[in-house]
């Protein structure tokens, strides 16, 4: 799970600097960095994350576990 943080001007992502580094994402100098985990900025590093992440993360085939899931009902 990411983290999305903002003030008045601006919006990051919080990542941790491993997951940044296991989808092979070139950080821009925009992004902020406090210990393990980067704040990717939102225009240019944090959209690409995302896209990357969702590369890796993508299940191929038709027979996802989440189509045994309820579906979703409002109460």
């Amino acid at each position: 799970m990411f983290r999305l943080l903002a003030d008045s001007g601006r919006a990051w992502l919080e990542v941790p600097l491993s997951e940044a580094k296991r989808v092979g994402l070139k950080i821009s100098p925009y992004s902020r960095q406090s210990g393990k985990y980067l704040y990717l900025e939102q225009d240019i590093d944090a959209p690409a994350f995302l896209r990357l992440y969702a590369d890796i993360r993508y299940e191929e085939g038709d027979n996802s576990w989440i189509r045994q899931l309820p579906r979703f009902r409002k109460t």
